[in-house]
């Protein structure tokens, strides 16, 4: 954690960073990790420490692995941060310099080894490694449960048509699963959040299809379109300009009905919060 003295350095630098470009949660984000390498600990020497966890059991012994520049040591850890898993223990990694550039050398290494152990167990045990400098403070966001806010919401849910209800359903369970507890945010979940995230969006561009089914155009409007594109472009077309007509007869009725029902509000609900506009391919729409 970066103690409050040293706030203003890391804010000035973000927006230093911004300024070249990056996004300020990027910005933020390589800022404190710069601060928080500025303060390597002296007793480190040219090695990173950290904490590799996860249901395995602790080496008898001291492992060292040279080609990856990796140091295990033997024993358990006690009353780490690291909550949930069945072993933790130390280890040790070169860095060829303490930078970002070395401090990401050393963190592909680390996931080198531990990404093999997973090969080698077939993927049956879960593991990671975490340090102080490398990964971002614990924290996370304590929700009250409020009669008022979660019955108004159950109302709305309660009232959508069955078959888009079942998708909605979905959505909710693949926003829901991949978010960790507070206690467990010493492991990243942006990944598996993300993916979570798309699979909602997939079920609820699901919802779309079935409480606005999509019209298809008959030869005819395909004929005009086609028609009508050759005459825009002067008789002659690129192989880009194929595949935008094809992705033009695909996708304007399509884009039509779901620019209608964002307008109108999905299964005759008064709501339109679940009917986002926009046209990406539904390619593996994953149900709860």
């Amino acid at each position: 954690m970066v103690e409050n003295d040293s706030v203003p350095g890391y804010v000035d630098r973000a927006k230093e960073l911004q300024a070249t470009g990056m996004t300020r949660g990027v910005a933020v984000s390589t800022a404190m990790l710069e601060e928080r390498i500025a303060r390597w600990p002296p007793e480190w020497g040219n090695e990173l420490q950290i904490l590799i966890y996860g249901d395995f059991q602790p080496p008898p012994s001291s492992l060292h692995f040279p080609e990856l520049k990796i140091t295990i040591e033997p024993g358990v850890v006690k009353n780490s941060p690291i909550r949930t898993a069945i072993c933790v223990v130390k280890g040790r990694v070169e860095v060829s310099e303490k930078s970002i550039k070395g401090i990401v050398d050393a963190s592909s290494r680390c996931d080198t080894l531990l990404g093999l152990l997973a090969v080698i167990d077939w993927g049956n045990s879960g593991n990671g490694w975490w340090c102080h400098l490398t990964h971002e403070p614990m924290g996370g966001v304590s929700t009250a449960i409020e009669q008022n806010v979660l019955e108004r919401a159950i109302k709305v849910y309660d009232k959508l048509d069955p078959r888009v209800k079942r998708k909605v359903a979905s959505a909710l369970y693949w926003m829901r699963e991949p978010r960790r507890m507070t206690l467990e945010s010493y492991s990243n979940d942006v990944l598996r959040a993300y993916a979570g995230y798309w699979n909602a969006f997939e079920c609820l561009v699901e919802t779309v299809s079935i409480a606005r089914p999509r019209r298809r155009p008959t030869k005819e409007e395909k004929q005009a379109k086609i028609d009508q594109f050759l005459a825009d472009h002067g008789g002659r077309l690129t192989p880009a300009d194929v595949v935008e007509l094809n992705r033009t007869i695909a996708v304007g009725a399509h884009l039509a009905v779901l620019s209608e029902t964002v307008e109108t509000g999905v299964g005759n609900t008064n709501t339109s919060a679940v009917a986002p506009a926009s046209n990406f391919s539904r390619s593996s729409v994953m149900t709860a």
